[in-house]
């Protein structure tokens, strides 16, 4: 038995009240901050925002600087050695800060890089999925495929599923769907130059861009503040008046961003999703996309038809 002790600051560690009492705890600290602030359990993120990178390097030491003395205040022991500044610009040169500059960092599972090309988070990937790739080849040889797929789902599916919908549309996803191939082929014992779109409809597995296009889809039904539609920008009655305007952007970072091709996806199934309730959508686009295994986003948008 542990010592009883008295806890005198604090949050006692695997108490049932303890993720309840920490929020209560930390719960204040964006009012001292001027900065924005995402707080996720005990992991703080501090946003700054500007145009000229030295005043926002000046920002970003003072923010520290304030969040440093409001935890010392409290109780708060700062990991220094996690804290971590990284610049988000296309092309601003950081060797001329005083604060100490990452190129990526990983935030809440997710590899992020300073120019938003997802390549250290794809590398992080491809590693971990080519130990599972080999994990399930050696266990097609002693286990039935029932329990292959279940071990797929469990270690492989999970693990690139996760945060999708943020670098889903990167030109390096389709190194992950390579790996996935390799899966479904060694699930079905299949030759490594057969195809694999009917090995994907007899497994009902769906590819990582059939995911990717499911996610943000029902992301943008559960999220339809991103939504202005074409009909409340004119008084008369178009074919399209029902899809979502996006706006124009100039950068092919943006367009290429997970809101904008969300929005592009959303008016793809625009007329199913007005059909449906929202509960039996999902599950016919799921169905659907069973059906159709696709390899990329172009391969939807050239679908003439989509019968659900």
């Amino acid at each position: 038995w542990s010592t009883e002790v008295e806890v005198e600051w604090g949050v006692p560690q695997g108490s049932v009240l303890g993720p309840l009492l920490f929020l209560l705890y930390i719960n204040d600290l964006p009012l001292f901050v001027k900065s924005n602030t995402i707080l996720y359990a005990d992991d703080t993120t501090f946003i700054n925002i500007g145009k000229d990178i030295t005043n926002l390097d000046i920002l970003a030491n003072q923010t520290l600087k304030t969040a440093s003395d409001w935890f010392c205040t409290n109780g708060f022991l700062l990991n220094e050695a996690k804290t971590k500044n990284i610049l988000f610009d296309l092309k601003a040169n950081s060797s001329s800060l005083t604060s100490n500059i990452v190129t990526s960092i990983k935030f809440l599972g997710v590899h992020i890089d300073n120019h938003l090309t997802w390549n250290p988070h794809i590398d992080y990937l491809s590693v971990r999925l080519s130990r599972v790739v080999y994990l399930l080849k050696r266990l097609n040889d002693v286990v039935p495929q029932n329990y292959i797929k279940t071990a797929y789902f469990s270690y492989f599916q999970s693990i690139f599923r996760y945060g999708l919908i943020l670098f889903g549309n990167c030109p390096r996803i389709q190194e992950l769907l390579i790996l996935q191939k390799k899966v479904i082929r060694n699930l079905t014992n299949s030759g490594t130059r057969d195809h694999c779109k009917p090995l994907f409809i007899d497994l009902q597995i769906q590819t990582i861009v059939n995911l990717y296009i499911y996610d943000v889809v029902i992301y943008i039904c559960k999220n339809p503040n991103y939504l202005n539609f074409k009909y409340t920008f004119h008084d008369y009655n178009t074919r399209k008046k029902n899809n979502t305007k996006i706006d124009f952007y100039r950068l092919s970072k943006t367009l290429n961003s997970h809101i904008v091709v969300s929005l592009k996806v959303y008016n793809f199934f625009e007329s199913q999703i007005n059909s449906f309730s929202f509960k039996m959508f999902k599950q016919r686009l799921y169905h659907w996309l069973l059906r159709h295994p696709l390899y990329n986003l172009d391969e939807l948008f050239k679908t003439n038809t989509v019968n659900f």
